[in-house]
């Protein structure tokens, strides 16, 4: 793909966070335009002792824990995830990261990990909470049929914020619809109906 010939055009001094980041997003499995063996080598330059800032960077380590969950090495995503010290999960761009693991959970259906890290995000890190996390989350219980734990959120969300995000909202729908309470969807849809760019249809 065009992405790993400019990655591999750029002088190894040249490769910063933004580069490494932008070239393992690329790398996967399912619908990646490069195959995972190239992740795996960029992981393997990373590992350099002299890399070492760009590996620990939270948007380096997000990117790494979706490089994992993509190509089903979900263990090794907790993994990484677990060993983070707080001097990672404190900086300001680690949301990021919380987004990535709590996608992966979602993924493997693990429902639990996914609201308790969700609980522990809001009571220790409140500042990286974003409409993001919260569609995951809403996302995850949608999937896992849990509509009144997604009703609680989405009004956490709601008393929160008059700007509700559009994802958030597909999101909860989603979830009324699994559950047959199609009413409840129609007046979701009703209430926020202005915030989704949805044209009427006759």
């Amino acid at each position: 793909a065009q992405c790993m010939m400019l990655f591999d055009a750029l002088g190894d001094s040249q490769r910063d966070v933004r580069c490494y980041t932008i070239a393992l997003n690329a790398c996967g499995g399912g619908g990646s335009l490069v195959s995972p063996e190239q992740g795996w080598h960029i992981l393997s330059e990373l590992s350099r002792p002299e890399k070492m800032a760009i590996w620990t960077h939270p948007e380096m380590q997000s990117a790494i824990i979706r490089f994992y969950a993509k190509i089903r090495e979900t263990q090794k995503a907790i993994q990484l995830f677990e060993s983070m010290d707080d001097a990672i999960l404190d900086k300001d761009e680690s949301g990021a990261i919380f987004c990535a693991i709590m996608d992966c959970y979602a993924k493997m259906g693990e429902i639990e990990k996914l609201l308790a890290l969700f609980e522990h995000v809001k009571c220790k890190h409140p500042t990286k909470l974003s409409s993001v996390m919260y569609s995951i989350v809403l996302n995850g219980c949608a999937h896992s049929g849990l509509v009144d734990e997604a009703l609680r959120i989405f009004d956490d969300i709601a008393a929160k914020t008059c700007d509700v995000h559009s994802q958030c909202i597909v999101a909860m729908m989603d979830c009324l619809g699994r559950k047959q309470q199609l009413t409840q969807a129609e007046n979701l849809y009703n209430s926020y109906k202005h915030k989704l760019n949805l044209k009427e249809r006759v």
